[in-house]
């Protein structure tokens, strides 16, 4: 009697309980398939396979830097336009003085830090900046 499975066919009618395996034989189909279609000599798949196995590594790091250059080089391009001479614009002077302007050396209203649910407000007496902290019994 027939019962139920669960788990993956792929393409050539292989079945796979995971999806990872079944992409994989997929993915190996593929390659062989581009090796039998190269032109003018066609590449022998299963050795070119064993070396994409060997050399995974080295090939996986080399392919996400290509793709992270172009990710790159097209964030560049969507944010300085076409025209390259945008980034020697020289009219681009910003005054970084009055972007980074902080407020020092204020009194400022404390807010009420106590560590209760119903917090203490702070003691205005201190000899340091007008606090009183809880070692401070002057």
């Amino acid at each position: 009697m027939a019962e139920p499975v669960q788990g993956y066919l792929t393409s050539d009618g292989v079945y796979y309980a995971s999806r990872h395996a079944a992409e994989a034989h997929e993915h190996r189909n593929t390659i062989r398939d581009l090796c039998e279609s190269h032109q003018p000599k066609p590449i022998e798949a299963e050795k070119f396979l064993t070396l994409i196995e060997a050399w995974a590594d080295p090939i996986r790091n080399y392919i996400n830097a290509n793709e992270a250059q172009s990710r790159y080089t097209q964030a560049e391009e969507d944010t300085t336009g076409t025209n390259r001479d945008q980034a020697n614009d020289t009219n681009r002077d910003v005054d970084f003085d009055a972007l980074v302007e902080q407020p020092t050396g204020r009194h400022e209203p404390m807010p009420n830090v106590g560590h209760r649910s119903q917090g203490e407000g702070v003691l205005q007496r201190s000899k340091i900046n007008g606090v009183r902290g809880r070692g401070d019994d002057a």
